[in-house]
């Protein structure tokens, strides 16, 4: 966990020098994801379920950024799941 908090901590202090007007959610999520990997970060986000992998630098803004949406993944039951926001 300390190593997991430590990644995220160098992280997020590059995320201002790497955000740039006019870039895309993806794009900078895609360049959180790289440096994520530098520091060491395996590039997987377990949860749930052994077999189910989550994208870890999820991005979002604007009006649509704050509204839940529902998840297609998996479970194990048949009950509606929300993603992590």
């Amino acid at each position: 966990m300390r190593k997991a908090g430590d990644i995220a901590k160098k992280v997020y202090l590059e995320a201002r020098s790497i955000l740039k007007e006019g870039m895309t959610e993806i794009e900078f999520g895609s360049l959180l994801d790289s440096v994520a990997k530098r520091y060491g970060h395996e590039g997987l986000l377990r949860v749930r379920l052994p077999n189910y992998e989550a994208y870890s630098w999820f991005v979002v803004s604007g009006f649509a950024g704050g509204i839940v949406s529902q998840s297609d993944s998996p479970s194990e039951d048949w009950a509606f799941r929300l993603p992590f926001l």
